[in-house]
């Protein structure tokens, strides 16, 4: 008998344990993108967009972000890799949808008008409207990150400035 209840015991620790994984998992939403993102200053510091296409971005719905999330921009690939760049997004504001779908035109080389959504185009982006945060401030989630600092991001935030293949993780604790 007093086996059955050690089993019993066991048994729901192991089903807590893997509902507590599952639950993690459900509390972020990563998208990859492939080369040829953008990070691009929007105003003044802190305020940049980003622009993801490739990679998992064509699964992504728009206007979602209902509210002010941290994220985390993980580069893959190139000079930057290993660096992450910490942002809260922009919650929605009156006629701005969060995250965008957007196009610019000219084939592989962007030649969009700055951080202007264009309507239609050849190129499919999805934009998301951010502000860089310091990595002192980011959230635990977040903090086994090598984070990237201003000025040093990757990008350099101009719009001819292209990022290699990225991974941007959204917690949505």
């Amino acid at each position: 008998m007093f086996n059955k209840y050690i089993s019993l015991i066991l048994t729901l620790a192991f089903i807590t344990l893997l509902k507590g994984q599952s639950a993690s998992a459900e509390d972020q939403v990563i998208i990859n993108g492939d080369a040829g993102g953008r990070l691009v200053q929007a105003a003044m510091y802190p305020q940049y967009v980003l622009f993801l296409k490739g990679g998992t971005t064509a699964d992504q719905k728009a206007n979602w972000v209902d509210k002010e999330y941290w994220a985390s921009l993980d580069i893959l690939e190139g000079e930057h890799k290993g660096k992450s760049v910490l942002f809260t997004l922009h919650p929605p504001r009156r006629g701005v949808t969060q995250p965008q779908w957007c196009y610019s035109g000219g084939g592989s080389k962007y030649v969009g008008r700055g951080i202007t959504c264009l309507n239609e185009g050849t190129n499919k982006e999805l934009r998301f409207k951010a502000d860089i945060q310091w990595a002192v401030d980011a959230p635990d989630v977040f903090k086994d990150r090598d984070f990237a600092e201003y000025p040093n991001l990757p990008g350099k935030g101009g719009v001819e400035d292209l990022l290699d293949k990225v991974r941007f993780v959204i917690s949505l604790d």
